[in-house]
């Protein structure tokens, strides 16, 4: 279970690590800027991807809160880019204000697997969306030791939404 769980966050965490001159919606964000966060998003090798219409929103969002100059000292391609936790909150924010994190998780976490609507409805209403935004704050701060604490209330409510073979199916 801990594996796919961390595969989990790790594509979440890619997801997000992703990045007009000035006079552009994105509060003084460059448009190479948010097209840099924005290319990331829609690289969907995570087995998912967003939309254009939400990872324009996020990459905006995200693209403000970072600034220029941060965008571009990134390596968006690296499978290690980590954010402090302050930038990790308001990036996690900053998803949130385009596309609800509890059903970008359990898109995230079930893309591939056989789960029936009912289960999958079960996980949208009953994930506690604080507890998902804690994921990925540590996914993007790279806060491994906190994985499993701000996990458990988060598998609580996938052992209590999913038949025992399905639960089984993702670990």
């Amino acid at each position: 279970m801990k594996r796919v769980l961390v595969a989990a966050v790790a594509a979440i965490f890619l997801l997000g690590a992703c990045g007009d001159d000035g006079d552009s919606e994105s509060g003084g964000a460059s448009d190479e800027s948010v097209e840099t966060v924005k290319a990331s998003l829609l690289d969907d090798d995570d087995g998912f991807a967003l939309s254009d219409d939400d990872a324009q929103c996020v990459a905006e969002n995200v693209a403000s809160t970072l600034g220029d100059d941060r965008v571009a000292a990134i390596d968006w391609d690296a499978d290690d880019v980590v954010f402090e936790r302050d930038e990790a909150e308001q990036i996690a924010d900053d998803f949130n204000e385009c596309v609800a994190l509890d059903s970008l998780f359990v898109m995230s976490l079930l893309a591939d697997e056989d789960i029936a609507d009912s289960s999958r409805e079960c996980l949208e209403d009953d994930l506690d969306e604080d507890d998902v935004k804690e994921l990925f704050v540590i996914g993007f701060s790279g806060d491994v030791d906190g994985f499993e604490e701000a996990f458990a209330p988060i598998d609580d409510v996938l052992q209590d939404c999913l038949t025992a073979e399905e639960y089984e199916s993702i670990s």
